[in-house]
C-alpha cells in the first residue's frame, strides 16, 4: 500500500487488470489496442515521474515546472481512468499554486508506489512485472 503524505491519504494502488477493464469497457478497445493503452500510459507516467524526479535533482522547483508535471499527470490517470488518483494529483497541483511547501520526493515516492504495477509492465500479460523502478 502507499505510503501517506501529511495532507490526504493515497487511493488504492492502480492495478493492470483495473487499467485494462477500463480501456476496453470505456474505449470498446481490442485486447491488442488494450495492450497497447497499458504500455502507453506506463511509459506516459515514467515521463511524468522523469520530469519531475530531474527537477528534483537539479533543484528547479519552479511553481510553472510543479504545476506543468502535476497537471500533466492529473490527465494521465484520468484518461487511465483513475479519478481518486487524479483527485489526489490535483490536490498536490493546487498546494502548489498556493504556495505550500511540500515535500516533492516524498509525494514522488507515494505515486510511484502506488502506481508500481503499471510502470513496471512493459508488455507481456503473461510475465508480469519486468522494469525497474529505481
Amino acid at each position: 500500500m502507499p505510503q501517506q503524505t501529511d495532507y490526504q491519504p493515497a487511493p488504492p494502488p492502480v492495478t493492470l487488470a483495473k487499467l485494462r477493464r477500463h480501456f476496453r469497457d470505456k474505449y470498446l478497445l481490442t485486447d491488442p489496442q488494450v495492450e497497447l493503452m497499458v504500455v502507453s500510459s506506463s511509459k506516459s507516467l515514467e515521463q511524468s515521474f522523469g520530469n519531475l524526479a530531474e527537477g528534483i535533482s537539479s533543484n528547479d522547483l519552479t511553481v510553472d515546472r510543479l504545476k506543468a508535471v502535476y497537471h500533466g499527470l492529473k490527465g494521465v490517470l484520468l484518461n487511465m481512468g483513475e479519478p481518486e488518483w487524479a483527485a489526489y494529483t490535483r490536490e498536490i497541483e493546487q498546494k502548489v499554486l498556493a504556495g505550500d511547501t511540500l515535500d516533492h520526493s516524498l509525494i514522488v515516492k507515494v505515486l510511484r508506489d502506488g502506481m508500481v504495477e503499471v510502470l513496471t509492465y512493459c508488455g507481456t500479460p503473461d510475465a508480469g512485472p519486468q522494469k525497474s523502478t529505481s
